[in-house]
């Protein structure tokens, strides 16, 4: 479930700098989605890294 909904974000993101119609658009999706999962578990990671300090 939660996959889709990363493809639908990553599309959506994708169809900003690509046409849907490109040869290359679900590499580039599939790319962007990668790229939004490493954002999110960097940003849990500084999270938790903070709230250790404290």
């Amino acid at each position: 479930m939660w996959i889709r909904l990363l493809m639908v974000l990553a599309g959506g993101v994708t169809a900003l700098f690509l046409s849907r119609d490109s040869a290359n658009f679900e590499v580039a999706a599939g790319m962007i989605s990668m790229l939004v999962v490493v954002a999110g578990l960097v940003v849990l990671a500084f999270a938790r890294r903070r709230s250790a300090d404290k």
